[in-house]
């Protein structure tokens, strides 16, 4: 088993690119951290460093690399967990692109003045890329748009809906519209979302038309979205997440669906016989917060 002062070792190397750099941040000598590293790659059977000028990583070197963050990252938050007294530590939290950045930002303000000695973590990403943070222990809790797989997890939706638009060049035919069907955009070249269950749900909302459409591009955050419908790669299908930039206002316009398409946003945390005092503080907080009348958990 590595000992954890090993992957502290292992990544000041890699963070400096240099035995004798990293020596003087972890605070050994020389030849001491250069033995360190040469028994490390003897134990695990592989060779983690190429030597030269500058010590740069194998591919080897590099998954330990990540590996090593995410151990140490999580050795921190447990040792934090436990010897906290009270409500206090680091929550972290994983959040996509959506609308409701805001309200977790007032969330977290306002639980901050209820337990000043509480900081917070945030990581932002795809639906997939927050479950894969919180499988691996890293992140406490997030904010997930359906449809996604929640069975593993507890969880609460928030009242309100995420619409989905199609967001085209101001210049295209169908802006001039109120709103669009799936016969008006059937014909035009479209840019959906990389997640296949999202994808899906928009599949079947073009119905008949779905498998005759013409898939430009998939994209995972919507300000790149914007970006490619900007320069004309196609008409973007997408949940009305964030609002468009300055600047653009003249150059793109978004127009709802009919019929409607939405998705909910679920807090999820995993299941487990045992949470951080934190977490639990914190779950409560948010469900009376989201949630003031009540409604909505698993």
């Amino acid at each position: 088993m590595i000992e954890l002062r090993l992957l502290k070792y292992f990544l000041a190397v890699a963070n400096e690119g240099s035995i004798t750099r990293a020596a003087e941040v972890v605070h050994t000598s020389q030849p001491n951290l250069s033995r360190q590293m040469q028994e490390l790659e003897e134990s695990l059977g592989c060779r983690l460093f190429e030597r030269g000028k500058a010590v740069s990583l194998t591919d080897s070197g590099e998954f330990l690399k990540r590996r090593a963050e995410e151990i140490l990252s999580l050795a921190a938050k447990t040792e934090s967990e436990l010897s906290s007294e009270g409500i206090s530590g680091t929550l972290s939290v994983g959040i996509g692109e959506i609308k409701f950045v805001h309200d977790v930002a007032r969330l977290a303000v306002e639980f901050k003045k209820i337990h000043p000695n509480v900081s917070f973590e945030f990581f932002t990403g795809t639906a997939d890329q927050v479950k894969e943070q919180m499988e691996k222990g890293i992140l406490d809790t997030g904010l997930l748009i359906e449809p996604v797989e929640i069975e593993k997890y507890s969880f609460f939706r928030l009242p309100e809906k995420l619409r989905y638009v199609a967001v085209m060049q101001s210049s295209c035919p169908l802006a001039a519209q109120n709103s669009v069907t799936p016969d008006d955009l059937a014909g035009f070249p479209l840019i959906l979302p990389t997640r296949m269950n999202v994808r899906n749900e928009i599949f079947s909302w073009f119905a008949s038309h779905a498998g005759g459409l013409n898939i430009a591009a998939v994209s995972n955050l919507r300000m790149n979205t914007n970006i490619l419908v900007q320069n004309g790669m196609g008409i973007a299908v997408c949940s009305d997440t964030v609002s468009v930039s300055d600047g653009a206002e003249q150059q793109i316009t978004v127009r709802p669906l009919e019929p409607e398409l939405s998705s909910t946003v679920v807090l999820v945390w995993k299941k487990s016989l045992a949470h951080s005092h934190l977490l639990e503080e914190f779950i409560s907080f948010a469900k009376q917060f989201f949630l003031p009348d009540g409604g909505g958990t698993d």
